[in-house]
């Protein structure tokens, strides 16, 4: 008990709590956080985070560049067009023995401007020229890309229910221009070679009430070959087709667009492919004659 005379306690002796301590520089440090928060909305009407610039679209892929492959043409600047040059088909059946026509086409653009992306329409007919009714993707077929003034080819095998087709009919659809602001890229293909494997293996099947093993009494036809790409990245969904000729030159089927495979692709420079032809080719074909179309995509 302190006498109530005696002097009050130094103050510099007096020993703070620590908890008062700690409450007085929470409050010190809140005050310059909200000092520093009015300042930078005092400072600006924009409250937005800063965002980086968008960079500045290449003219190919612009879409205000007319003519570009985002901005396609209806007509070239020289008005030229796509025409059919050859066609063929051949019916044929696969290992089950079920119904199938191959058919191969050969087109051309006549365009010395600009680049065509076509779509081709197909229609089947029997001996009475009527029209056989097929899966509506069996009538059409896509070539993502003929450049001005080159030819090129197409094919696809078409299932059926009737067992003979009589003619096929191909006609220019859908096409889409552009034009490239340097030279296009392009692909070239050289060394074609042929060889049957398998032959005499038995093959999975399912289909349309057939479902088992079948023997490949023929074996299976692969192509292997050489492209020569101009492109500058890896083209890693490359589109590859094949047309077939008889012994006289006339062309007897082809192959559908087919992916050359996830864990293939197509790199700059040089390099070695392979398809394998799934359906047929024709008992008559003439494999020196085969020709082989690479594209940068299947559509």
């Amino acid at each position: 008990m302190t006498d109530a005379g005696a002097a009050p306690p130094d103050p510099a002796g007096v020993r703070r709590s620590p908890l008062r301590r700690h409450l007085v520089s929470l409050l010190l440090v809140a005050a310059i956080l909200v000092l520093i928060v009015l300042l930078a909305v005092k400072g600006g009407t924009d409250h937005r985070l800063p965002t980086a610039a968008p960079s500045s679209p290449s003219p190919s892929a612009s879409p205000s560049n007319a003519g570009s492959r985002y901005a396609p043409l209806e007509t070239p600047p020289d008005h030229g067009t796509v025409k059919i040059d050859e066609t063929g088909f051949e019916n044929i059946k696969d290992v089950a023995g079920e119904p199938q026509v191959t058919w191969g086409a050969v087109i051309e653009n006549t365009s010395g401007a600009a680049t065509a992306a076509v779509e081709l329409r197909i229609t089947y007919l029997d001996r009475a020229g009527k029209k056989i009714k097929v899966e509506g993707f069996y009538e059409q077929a896509t070539v993502p890309a003929v450049l001005p003034g080159r030819r090129t080819g197409v094919g696809g095998v078409t299932y059926l229910d009737d067992p003979a087709v009589a003619a096929v009919r191909i006609r220019v659809g859908t096409t889409r221009w552009w034009v490239d602001p340097g030279k296009p890229p392009t692909l070239s293909i050289g060394r074609i070679r042929t060889d049957w494997r398998g032959k005499g293996e038995p093959v999975p099947y399912w289909g349309a009430g057939k479902i088992g093993a079948f023997r490949n009494d023929r074996g299976t036809l692969y192509v292997t070959f050489r492209v020569d790409s101009s492109y500058r990245t890896v083209l890693s969904r490359a589109g590859v087709t094949a047309v077939f000729r008889n012994a006289k030159g006339h062309i007897v089927g082809g192959s559908s667009m087919t992916d050359l495979g996830l864990d293939v692709s197509l790199p700059p420079g040089w390099s070695d492919q392979s398809l394998r032809v799934k359906y047929g080719p024709p008992d008559d074909v003439d494999e020196a004659r085969t020709e082989i179309y690479v594209y940068p995509s299947t559509t």
